[in-house]
């Protein structure tokens, strides 16, 4: 089942006075977590507190949480909340959610793993809504945990996007514009020195939004990206999104969408594979997964 990452990130509000959290902090954060899940559960108010997928019905939930030394994992329920069932041809009423009965349908648990060394967030399983839908999703899940535990932060959550699918657009000699949005992060080891002083820049700076437009003038394109532009773009596939169009080596216009291009990884769970190996294989694609988002450009 394919495997999709998300960058999650508490970031302080004003990072002079209160700093990043580090592995102890994200630690905290699943461990408060895991106490209102539990505490969801003992009350059956679990499912009133689902958040609702963008442009969906079905709403997403932790449902477990196991926090390790180094990492957390669990699992997320997908569910669409049902008061009543009616036939289709009669209107008869089938069921009704009364009394201590909780109707939904359509479930689906996925595995997840959240490495906190990298802050990262890996969800395994099938038929998983598109990554970008679960960035809102998971920032108002953790919300609760993160305001009890880290007043002082703010929560981010980007997908982790395909550095090489840029490739036609850094090589582009006429780009029509380029959008790009980004938001400071942990302290990093971005490759490229260009990056590294733009990402930086923005961190030291306590700029929670960062974001660029360029486009030329009606019916024109702009003479490819200038450099500072390509690293933002290379930057979005970490913690933000960027967009741009541009004509393609077949002198067509092209769509360039980051979002567009999750990392991607399958791990698959044998009937002979522990519970622990799972996970490993999980935790330990995550530094593949960065590696494929922020790895060196080349051709650029």
């Amino acid at each position: 089942m394919p495997i999709h990452y998300f960058n999650t990130q508490l970031k302080p509000m004003d990072i002079q006075k209160y700093g990043f959290v580090g592995d102890s902090g994200y630690k905290e954060l699943f461990t408060a977590l895991k106490a209102r899940v539990e505490e969801l559960k003992e009350s059956k108010t679990l499912h009133q507190n689902g958040v609702r997928i963008k442009n969906s019905t079905s709403r997403l939930v932790f449902e477990k949480v196991v926090v390790e030394e180094d990492y957390a994992w669990g699992r997320i329920k997908k569910y669409m909340p049902v008061d009543k069932v009616e036939d289709f041809y009669t209107d008869e009423e089938l069921y009704s959610a009364t009394g201590k009965k909780t109707g939904v349908s359509s479930k689906s648990d996925y595995d997840f793993v959240f490495q906190y060394s990298k802050h990262t967030l890996a969800i395994n399983g099938s038929a998983l809504p598109k990554p970008v839908s679960f960035e809102e999703v998971i920032i108002l899940l953790l919300e609760p945990p993160s305001y009890l535990k880290f007043p002082n932060h703010t929560l981010s959550c980007n997908v982790l996007t395909e550095r090489t699918a840029a490739q036609p657009l850094y090589a582009a000699e006429s780009v029509r514009k380029v959008h790009v949005e980004l938001t400071f992060s942990n302290p990093n080891d971005a490759l490229n020195d260009l990056e590294k002083e733009i990402e930086s820049d923005i961190r030291e700076h306590g700029i929670d939004k960062y974001e660029v437009k360029e486009s030329a003038a009606s019916g024109n394109y702009m003479s490819g990206l200038r450099d500072r532009t390509k690293a933002l773009v290379s930057l979005a596939t970490r913690w933000g999104k960027a967009s741009a169009k541009y004509l393609g080596n077949d002198n067509k216009l092209k769509n360039y969408f980051s979002v567009d291009n999750p990392v991607r990884h399958t791990v698959r769970r044998t009937k002979a594979m522990t519970e622990s190996d799972f996970l490993n294989k999980m935790k330990n694609s995550i530094a593949e997964a960065w590696q494929q988002a922020s790895g060196n450009r080349n051709n650029d």
